[in-house]
């Protein structure tokens, strides 16, 4: 079995195809979702978020149930420990939500959470900070 490095992998830079499935383990072994103090925090101090933590929530579920796979992962020791979702939230805007998991708990927790432009194509996009594919030598 081929043994991938630790790090941070996303979609546009290389991420392997089994992480998706890896994934799955944030959002289908756990007992229970809870919200980070983080976020909290975030949507009581700074109202622009304009995030529903009830629809918020509902989204998640419908993750669950309709599962797609991340465009961003944390890997590390042969887990995925945290993943970045981007799903459709409104007719004009997307929302990101950042899960992890605590596996001594069995809890998925949303660490962040927020609002994007649907048509915001992420020109900003560091490649050095992900893991990248190798070429091999033929």
């Amino acid at each position: 079995m081929k043994r991938f490095k630790n790090g941070n992998y996303h979609k546009e830079v290389y991420l392997p195809y089994h992480f998706g499935y890896l994934a799955k383990g944030i959002l289908y072994k756990t007992n229970y979702i809870k919200v980070s103090r983080h976020l909290k925090n975030e949507l009581w101090e700074d109202y622009s978020h304009s995030i529903n933590m009830n629809y918020l929530l509902a989204l998640i579920g419908q993750l669950r149930k309709h599962y797609r796979p991340p465009f961003e992962v944390l890997y590390i020791n042969g887990r995925v420990v945290k993943a970045c979702w981007r799903l459709p939230y409104d007719e004009l805007r997307d929302i990101i939500v950042v899960l992890t998991v605590n596996w001594l708990y069995k809890c998925t927790f949303v660490k962040t959470a927020w609002l994007n432009n649907k048509f915001d194509r992420h020109d900003t996009l560091d490649k050095a900070k992900y893991i990248r594919r190798y070429k091999k030598d033929y």
